[in-house]
C-alpha cells in the first residue's frame, strides 16, 4: 500500500473521535489514555487542526454524555439504538449543540458518512435523528426548562442528579451553580517556577520567546504563571529544561500552606506523580530531605524523573501504604503533606470520565482516608505541621475527615490556610469550590501542639 492509499484509508478527525468513544466504552479505558493513544497511533497523521477538532468531540462526547442521551431519549423515545449508532448520534448530536463553527448540514452528513461505514443499517435512522434536532432544538430546550430542578440542572450541567443534590446540599444553591458551571470550563495550564532556576519575571519572558503567552498568577504571593491558549507546556523547552513544571494553582496553594523550609524533613504521604514533592523541595531551596512516598512503585519513576528534570537533589523516594505505620518515620517529619486519594469531583472538567461515578464507588473513600489522616499524625514531630488536602468537593472526604483527626487525637491545632477571595472557611480547613482559574480543592493545615 502506497502513501496515497494509506492517507485514504487512515480516519478523520470525526471517525478518530467516534473510535475513540466506542474504546472508551467497551474497554473502560480512561479518556487521557484513550486520546494519547489515538493520537499517536491512527490519528497520528492527522493536521494540527484536524487533531484540535479530534480533541474538541472526543473530550466533548465524553463530558457532555449524559446531555446527549437525554436528546437522543427524546428524538427516539421509541428505540433503543445498539451502541455504535448511539455513539455515531452523541456524535453528532455534541457538535449540533455545541460546536458553533460547525455548519449543520456538515454535521448532519458526515455523521450519516460515519453511519454508512460503521452501521449501514442504521444511517437512516442516524439522519432522522440529527436533522430531527435541528428541527426541534428550541422544543427540546423547553422540555429541559421543564423539568424538575435537579433533574434540570444536571441535563444542563451533565452531571448525575446524585452530584447535583449533594452540591446544592453542601454548598448550597448558589455556590452549587457555580460549582457545576466550572466543571465545564478547563482552567488554564498554571506552572510552578523553579525558582532554583529562574524567577517568574524571567520565566515570562523565556515563554515568550518560544510564542507562548503567559501572566503572573495573583495568588498568595505563588510562584506561578498562567499559560494562555492550550499550549502543551511539555512541548516547552523551558519544560524540558526543568525552568518549571505543571501544577494547578490549588495545588500549589496545598504545598505553600505546608510551610516547608530549608533543612527540614518533609514527608509527602501519596506523592505521584510528584508534583507537592518538588513543590515542597523547591521551598526547601534543595535542603533537607523530601521523602516522596507512593502505594504504587511504577509510578514513582514519575517522581525521580521529574526531580531529575528540575535539578532536585533532596527528593527520595519510598514504595508504602500510607495507611501502615512505618516506624523509622514515626514523630521524626517536621512537615508532612497527605493529597489523599479521593473521588476528584474538583476536577471535573479536566477528567470527564469522573461523571459516570455513582454514590457506592466512593463510598469506601471517606474510612481509606481516615486510616491515612491518622498514620500521617503519627510522623508530625512535636511542632511539626500536617497539611490534609483532596482534589474533590465532599464534605465527607474534606472537612468531616479533618475533624475527625482534631476531635480524637487532642494533638493537634488548625491554622489558617491562605486562599484567595471566595474560598469557603467551614469548621475546618478551606474549600476552592467554583473559583475561576482553579480546580475544585480542600486544604487543611494542622499543627502538633509541643
Amino acid at each position: 500500500m502506497n502513501d496515497k492509499e494509506k492517507r485514504s484509508t487512515a480516519p478523520d478527525a470525526r471517525e478518530l473521535a467516534y473510535l475513540s468513544l466506542l474504546r472508551t466504552e467497551t474497554r473502560g479505558r480512561y479518556s487521557n489514555l484513550e486520546a494519547a493513544a489515538a493520537l499517536g497511533g491512527a490519528g497520528a497523521g492527522l493536521s494540527a487542526p484536524d487533531r484540535a477538532l479530534y480533541t474538541r468531540l472526543y473530550y466533548g462526547a465524553v463530558e457532555r454524555a449524559l446531555t446527549l442521551e437525554f436528546l437522543l431519549r427524546r428524538l427516539s423515545p421509541d428505540r433503543e439504538p445498539q451502541r455504535e449508532v448511539r455513539l455515531i448520534c452523541m456524535l453528532g448530536l455534541y457538535q449540533l449543540r455545541y460546536c458553533d463553527r460547525i455548519p449543520p448540514s456538515a454535521a448532519v452528513d458526515t455523521s450519516v458518512g460515519l453511519a454508512k461505514r460503521h452501521a449501514p443499517k442504521a444511517s437512516g435512522y442516524v439522519n432522522a435523528v440529527l436533522r430531527g434536532y435541528v428541527r426541534r432544538s428550541g422544543e427540546l430546550d423547553a422540555d429541559i426548562a421543564a423539568l424538575p430542578r435537579f433533574e434540570r440542572l444536571a441535563v444542563e450541567y451533565s452531571l448525575p442528579e446524585w452530584l447535583v443534590r449533594m452540591w446544592d446540599e453542601q454548598y448550597g444553591s448558589e455556590r452549587a451553580l457555580r460549582i457545576m458551571h466550572a466543571a465545564q470550563s478547563v482552567p488554564r495550564a498554571a506552572l510552578r517556577v523553579n525558582t532554583l532556576r529562574t524567577g517568574a519575571r524571567e520565566l515570562a519572558e523565556r515563554l515568550r520567546g518560544e510564542g507562548v503567552e503567559s501572566e503572573a498568577a495573583d495568588v498568595c504571593g505563588l510562584d506561578a504563571l498562567l499559560l494562555s491558549g492550550g499550549v502543551n507546556p511539555a512541548s516547552l523547552a523551558a519544560f524540558r529544561e526543568g525552568l518549571c513544571y505543571v501544577q494547578d494553582l490549588a495545588s500549589q496553594l496545598a504545598v505553600r500552606a505546608l510551610d516547608a523550609v530549608p533543612g527540614c524533613f518533609a514527608l509527602d504521604l501519596c506523592s505521584a506523580p510528584g508534583g507537592k514533592a518538588f513543590g515542597m523541595a523547591i521551598d526547601m531551596r534543595d535542603t533537607g530531605r523530601v521523602v516522596a512516598a507512593d502505594l504504587h512503585d511504577n509510578k514513582l519513576k514519575l517522581v525521580s524523573g521529574g526531580a531529575v528534570r528540575l535539578g532536585l537533589r533532596c527528593i527520595g523516594t519510598a514504595c508504602a501504604d500510607a495507611r501502615i505505620l512505618r516506624d523509622d518515620w514515626a514523630g521524626k517529619a517536621d512537615r508532612v503533606l497527605v493529597d489523599a486519594p479521593c473521588s476528584g469531583l474538583g476536577v471535573l472538567a479536566k477528567k470527564p470520565d469522573i461523571r459516570g461515578k455513582t454514590p457506592e464507588q466512593i463510598a469506601g473513600l471517606p474510612e481509606i482516608q481516615r486510616q491515612i489522616l491518622r498514620t500521617a499524625a503519627r510522623y508530625v514531630r512535636p511542632g511539626g505541621i500536617l497539611v490534609y488536602s483532596t482534589c474533590t468537593l465532599n464534605r465527607a472526604e474534606n472537612e468531616e475527615i479533618a475533624l475527625s483527626l482534631l476531635r480524637d487525637s487532642g494533638d493537634f491545632t488548625e491554622e489558617p490556610v491562605c486562599a484567595p477571595e471566595g474560598a469557603l472557611r467551614g469548621e475546618a480547613g478551606v474549600t476552592l469550590a467554583g473559583l475561576p482559574g482553579m480546580d475544585g480543592f480542600y486544604i487543611a493545615k494542622l499543627r502538633r501542639r509541643g
